[in-house]
């Protein structure tokens, strides 16, 4: 497995898998994400130099993304894992894997945080599993999630 940086190419599978039901279902906003406010979405991401998105691949199979994005000196972690693929530790070899580029390309040590939906059992397993520590519960839209923080 390897991670790559996401290309302009990706954008239909990034759309796709933004899309996907159980992703809308654990994501801060659950509603589907249009496509031309997708497009706007991606393009300024590509030329953002606080966001940054990998690719998870396995010979010529697309696996998962993760996404980093700079805010108060804290990269904020958002990743999905190819529903075909969910299930087999992808999850926790994407953050393992994500973290560690991230710091390498960065050039220097990260804090990272990541909100979870309180429900998603799989995703807070995954953040302890990588040694998160979880910091405090955040409400939003009669939701709960889950702050999980680490640096590396």
């Amino acid at each position: 497995m390897e991670l790559r940086s996401v290309k302009y190419e990706d954008l239909d599978l990034l759309f796709q898998w933004a899309n996907d039901l159980d992703v809308r279902r654990n994501a801060l906003s659950q509603n589907p994400i249009e496509f031309e406010d997708h497009i706007s979405w991606f393009n300024n991401r590509l030329i953002d130099p606080n966001c940054k998105i990998y690719i998870l691949t396995e010979k010529d199979k697309n696996l998962g993304q993760i996404r980093f994005e700079l805010n108060e000196n804290e990269w904020t972690i958002d990743y999905s894992v190819d529903a075909i693929y969910r299930g087999q530790g992808i999850g926790a070899k994407i953050i393992q894997m994500g973290m560690m580029k991230l710091k390498s390309d960065v050039g220097k040590p990260v804090k990272l945080k990541a909100l979870v939906e309180e429900n998603n059992i799989g995703s807070i397993r995954i953040f302890q599993k990588n040694e998160f520590i979880e910091s405090n519960l955040v409400s939003t839209d009669n939701r709960n999630f889950r702050t999980f923080k680490r640096q590396v």
